[in-house]
């Protein structure tokens, strides 16, 4: 009786056994009732066991896909367009003719970047279409206020380095002490308003210009005792001659009324400045020319300004001259 019930212990030994043996080649194995334990493949058993594989990285669902190298151009190349596109009308309503000239050269450099782009020359488009946008900002400055336009007022500090030149045609035939004093701290102001400009002040710069200018001319007026020599005068006239000249490219053949009238009032100056060099008035002459350019610069002005509040800017701050 005793060795019935041993061998009756074994039999349900070596079954619980067999049953342990099928769940774990993956044979299905209820572990409650209506749900089967899930099966496990040799693969899985060897990940589990050797832990996280390193060569696996969680991907973040929310980052974006990086762009391609393609995408990543014909964005620039859109971004380019549409620079362009916003800027044109402001250039060609304000009669500037330089600036259209500029635009126009952005318009070629972007169609070349697009040319390369179309021949997969990603480096050359994406260089073309950059130089393309920053054409077409220059273009928009050359309409923008004079003193923020990097161009005019080196020019205007040009001007001013021109009339210095031609005072001291006049005072080295000798004038008096203060007259030096004075020339040599318009001398000093000019190099300070270049480092100005150099460091971007240009608005600063552009001031001191202005203020130079008139320096001048309050310095001719007050040596009238001095001859005037022909040729400075000649010189005065060609400078005032040039300056009208590209005032003209930039006012266009239709300029804004306020403009219009300051051109009008270059014009009577040139013509005075000639009639007094016929007339052998040399320092007359020089004193007109030099009121040409300041009236250009009036003109200019005027253009630009009413350029801007047609676009619904704000007038920028002038100083009154």
């Amino acid at each position: 009786m005793h060795r019935a019930r041993i061998t009756l212990a074994l039999a349900a030994v070596l079954a619980l056994s067999s049953v342990r043996l099928l769940g774990s080649v993956g044979q299905p194995l209820e572990t409650r009732p209506g749900r089967a334990a899930p099966q496990a493949s040799a693969t899985a058993a060897f990940s589990n066991a050797a832990g996280p594989s390193s060569s696996t990285k969680p991907v973040a669902s929310g980052d974006p896909a990086p762009l391609s190298e393609a995408e990543s151009i014909g964005r620039e190349l859109t971004h380019t367009d549409r620079v362009i596109a916003v800027l044109r009308p402001k250039i060609y309503r304000s009669g500037n003719t330089q600036a259209q000239t500029r635009l126009t050269e952005a318009v070629g450099r972007e169609k070349e970047a697009r040319d390369a782009f179309g021949r997969n020359l990603y480096a050359r488009a994406t260089r073309l279409t950059r130089e393309a946008r920053s054409i077409a900002r220059e273009a928009a400055v050359m309409v923008g206020p004079p003193e923020e336009d990097p161009v005019y007022v080196a020019r205007a500090l040009d001007n001013a380095q021109d009339a210095l030149a031609l005072a001291r045609d006049v005072f080295d035939q000798g004038v008096s002490a203060d007259v030096w004093r004075r020339y040599h701290a318009l001398s000093g102001e000019l190099e300070g308003a270049r480092r100005q400009l150099e460091g971007g002040e240009a608005r600063t710069a552009y001031r001191h210009a202005l203020s130079i200018r008139d320096g001048i001319l309050d310095l001719l007026q007050d040596s009238q005792n001095l001859p005037m020599p022909a040729e400075t005068a000649e010189r005065a006239l060609k400078q005032a001659q040039a300056a009208y000249d590209r005032a003209g490219q930039e006012l266009g053949a239709k300029p804004k009324q306020a403009a219009l009238k300051w051109r009008r009032e270059a014009e009577g100056q040139l013509a005075k400045a000639r009639t007094a060099y016929a007339r052998r008035d040399y320092r007359d002459s020089v004193i007109h020319a030099k009121l040409v350019e300041r009236n250009l610069d009036e003109a200019i002005t005027a253009q630009r300004s009413a350029e801007q509040r047609s676009n619904g800017q704000p007038k920028s701050a002038r100083r009154a001259v």
